[in-house]
């Protein structure tokens, strides 16, 4: 219905299927927020017409005076507008306000007015998807209405959409394959097809050593890895012999301080390895905020053990208060690790490598150091190719891979070097990545056969 209300909260006309006229609204919440602020939807409440509806309301100040112009609309509205998208019963869709209560009903049963699942939602922008008891839950906020628009979809009902499409994927992917060849053999187009195929296999073997590379540094770094975890075995051997002496010796204190020890000694050992199996283990493609400082000290608290065999001091100088970046943390994780491994292998032994991090326009600086014997001026140029090394022993990836993942995230890495002086890698790292390039090296990592 529809209906024009003076300053004093009294109809001056209306039309609808209800007797309001003598209605006064003047204590009416709503009436008091509309006359303060101007304009004013409510939630769905029962009011004099004890039937589940909600207003839209309107001030307006004309040469009479004030009035209010307010439109209420039954809540059966939108139970028609769900029912009119045929809804399948693995799906459901309703609105709910900020604090969690039913604005419409949705399919389970009548529900309009009572606490959902959700509480005390938090204004959030864009659409948002989130997982919840064993449905995906797509939520988005209604414009200039305080409600949130819920779709839910049974999850099971959504990963059989997808292994439906994938199948026909395959069987459509085949065929065109097939007819893709057929009609290349068949036209003058057969060179431009071939390259763009040699550039796709060359992009997915790409992602394939940026996987190698990785595995490889984790190998590279197991024996220290396992340095450390013999070092913690041989401790707890040794306290459990103390033990053993303790208990035959009756020394009750002595049997608690070398338990303390073993405890300590085992809990040692377990971060050890959470720490080596969390920094290799693989993460999602996805940008997210990062402290660069702390990714550093992450790659530093890896590299810990083989500093210390090597007699290697490293000096850090990191900005105070650094700009966050938002970026890939994995691939990040395997530049940091790659360039302070190739200044370890580089010193080999008893030297120092100073690590810098900064801010500048565009992004964060982070540089590394070395005072190993540097590299050639004649393979300056060539330090970044793929295969290139000036290193027995090695097969040159690491530097080529790093500058390839740096343009990915829209950065940058260069070097300088002095025969006889050590290197400089300076990596740039841009505030935020182009969710572009991130989906794009995603799709390259998915078409890599497992």
């Amino acid at each position: 219905d529809l209906g024009i209300i003076d300053g004093n909260g009294n109809h001056l006309a209306y039309v609808g299927p209800y007797d309001l006229m003598s209605r006064n609204y003047r204590e009416a919440a709503w009436f008091r927020s509309v006359m303060g602020k101007g304009e004013y939807v409510s939630d769905v409440f029962l009011g004099f017409r004890k039937v589940p509806h909600f207003i839209i309301a309107v001030k307006r100040k004309g040469k009479t005076g004030t009035w209010i112009m307010r439109a209420t609309v039954d809540a059966t509205y939108f139970r028609k507008i769900v029912s009119s998208t045929h809804i399948s019963t693995s799906k459901d869709a309703f609105l709910i306000n900020r604090k969690g209560v039913f604005q419409s009903n949705p399919r389970t049963g009548n529900q309009l007015m009572t606490q959902s699942e959700f509480r005390d939602i938090e204004p959030f922008e864009g659409v948002k998807i989130e997982e919840y008891r064993g449905e995906f839950c797509a939520m988005v906020w209604l414009q200039r209405v305080p409600w949130l628009c819920v779709v839910k979809i049974d999850r099971g009902s959504v990963f059989t959409a997808l292994h439906r499409v994938r199948n026909i994927g395959i069987v459509v992917f085949v065929l065109g394959s097939i007819l893709i060849v057929m009609t290349v053999l068949l036209t003058t187009n057969y060179l431009v097809t071939l390259l763009e195929i040699k550039r796709r296999s060359i992009q997915v073997l790409g992602q394939k050593f940026q996987r190698i590379s990785h595995l490889a540094s984790s190998v590279e770094l197991s024996p220290g890895f396992l340095r450390e975890i013999g070092d913690t075995m041989a401790n707890i051997d040794v306290a459990a012999a103390w033990t053993a002496e303790a208990i035959r010796q009756g020394d009750l204190h002595e049997i608690d301080r070398t338990m303390y020890e073993i405890r300590a000694e085992i809990s040692r050992g377990k971060k050890i390895i959470e720490r080596f199996t969390g920094f290799f283990r693989p993460h999602d493609r996805i940008a997210g905020e990062l402290d660069v400082n702390a990714l550093l000290k992450e790659v530093l608290g890896v590299l810990d053990n083989e500093l210390r065999f090597r007699n290697i001091a490293v000096h850090s100088a990191y900005q105070e208060g650094l700009p966050v970046v938002s970026s890939d943390r994995s691939k990040l994780n395997q530049v940091f690790l790659n360039i302070v491994l190739n200044a370890v292998y580089s010193i080999d032994k008893n030297g120092e490598i100073r690590i810098a991090t900064g801010a500048e326009q565009g992004g964060v600086t982070v540089t590394v150091a070395d005072n190993g014997p540097g590299i050639p001026e004649e393979a300056i140029d060539k330090i970044f190719d793929p295969f290139f090394t000036t290193r027995t022993g090695r097969i040159g990836l690491g530097l080529s891979i790093c500058a390839e993942i740096m343009d990915t995230l829209g950065g940058s890495i260069s070097v300088r070097s002095s025969p006889g002086r050590g290197a400089s890698f300076t990596i740039l790292i841009p505030f935020k990545v182009r969710p572009s390039r991130i989906d794009e090296a995603t799709r390259a990592a998915t078409a890599a056969p497992s």
